[in-house]
């Protein structure tokens, strides 16, 4: 009798054990669908952004602005951010485009995936004091301008989008000027020597070209950036023989005054090359950083730059004193556009200068008179701070019907 009690006993604490451990089973499985489900909601959740009327654009402003242009990155910001986009076809429609111009502020992607859920509440971005957004839930959307944003997912991809696509046509653009420059230097430069510039120029405005769809492609970016270093070896390959040239000018003896009028010329044309391929270094630089989309540091980025330019303004001064020297040697008076005489004409000029000191002087050739003075001007240092745009919030300007990017890159 005492055995069939114990049986019993076992069999109850059994099924107790059993349904206390699916109850446990069941509430973690629930936790685990509740947990998907907050983070599936936090992926495709709809937030609001700050939109504030602006009564004007200050001219600083205004030279700032860039028109984005790319019809994919277009309908994407008005798929987004559709209120904005409907608001925007109403001033057209109302003919009240010039004077409403709106500013929209896109939060930076890090602060888009630090977003939490929180159940029955209002999600958004609200300005500091400072301007920077900050994440907020429970927000009063009646009491300042805000406008609803579709998807937060979006909304991350949106800003680093709008960034890449100004700001690679504009080097595309200055690629573009740059390359209409290399086809004046074949005149005095080797055929080889010019080759290699104009094919350092072609390549790298291939690759500034701007796509959507490779800029959503990791491994072709990579595959830009890899291509990148090694047209970054090459212009600085190109600027060091260019460097090294202009040296051996200044170094050389400097005796009469057609040699050193040519000397001035063969500096001009070495400087002209200089400032091409730095400038094309200047690109290289920013298109590393672009195309990284922040991971490489705009310090990082513009190191080989700015250690050329570095270097090209220590030449360059060196170039000056070298004309200082000569301007004082050769008794050259840049105001009137004066040389005194030399050789034979010196000697015979001796006499009549007594009388009159115009004879002792000669006009100078203007183009030459224009390249001394040039040479002799002030040397200005061109390093470059690139803004870490990808880690500050984008400002989008919508005036006259356009949707423009305030371009905040360099410091």
């Amino acid at each position: 009798m005492k055995r069939k009690w114990l049986y019993a006993g076992v069999a109850v604490l059994g099924m107790i054990a059993l349904v206390i451990f699916g109850y446990v089973l069941s509430k973690e499985n629930q936790d685990t669908e509740t947990k998907v489900t907050t983070e599936s909601d936090n992926t495709d959740k709809i937030v609001y952004i700050p939109l504030e009327e602006v009564s004007e654009i200050t001219g600083i402003e205004n030279e700032k602005l860039i028109e984005v242009t790319d019809k994919d990155v277009i309908e994407k910001f008005s798929n987004t951010i559709p209120d904005l986009s409907s608001l925007i076809k109403k001033s057209i429609a109302s003919k009240d485009v010039a004077t409403k111009i709106f500013s929209v502020f896109i939060p930076k992607k890090d602060t888009l995936a630090s977003t939490r859920n929180v159940m029955g509440t209002t999600e958004g971005f609200v300005r500091g004091k400072n301007g920077v957004l900050s994440y907020k839930s429970g927000i009063d959307i009646s009491a300042a301008n805000f406008v609803k944003v579709s998807s937060a997912t979006n909304l991350a991809t949106l800003g680093v989008q709008l960034i890449m696509e100004v700001q690679m046509n504009e080097i595309k653009s200055s690629l573009t000027s740059i390359e209409e420059t290399v086809n004046k230097i074949s005149e005095f430069q080797e055929r080889e020597f010019t080759s290699r510039i104009k094919t350092l120029s072609s390549d790298v405005l291939e690759i500034s070209k701007y796509s959507d769809e490779i800029m959503q492609d990791d491994e072709a970016r990579s595959r830009k950036m890899e291509s990148l270093d090694e047209l970054k070896n090459e212009s600085k390959q190109l600027l060091n023989q260019v460097n090294l040239n202009i040296k051996g000018v200044i170094n050389e003896n400097t005796e009469k005054y057609e040699n050193y009028q040519n000397k001035t010329n063969e500096i001009s044309q070495e400087q002209n090359v200089q400032n091409i391929l730095i400038n094309v270094l200047n690109e290289i630089s920013k298109l590393t950083y672009f195309l990284g989309q922040g991971k490489t540091s705009a310090d990082l980025s513009y190191e080989a730059y700015n250690s050329y330019q570095e270097e090209v303004t220590e030449i360059n001064t060196a170039v000056k004193e070298w004309q200082e020297i000569q301007i004082e040697r050769l008794n050259i008076d840049l105001k009137k556009g004066q040389r005194a005489k030399s050789g034979v004409e010196g000697l015979v000029s001796k006499v009549p200068s007594l009388i009159d000191e115009k004879w002792k002087y000669e006009k100078m050739d203007v183009s030459v008179l224009n390249e001394i003075k040039k040479q002799c001007s002030p040397i200005k240092s061109e390093s470059k701070h690139q803004n870490e745009l990808f880690d500050t919030d984008v400002t989008m300007i919508v005036k006259g019907g356009r949707l423009y990017y305030l371009n905040n890159s360099e410091e």
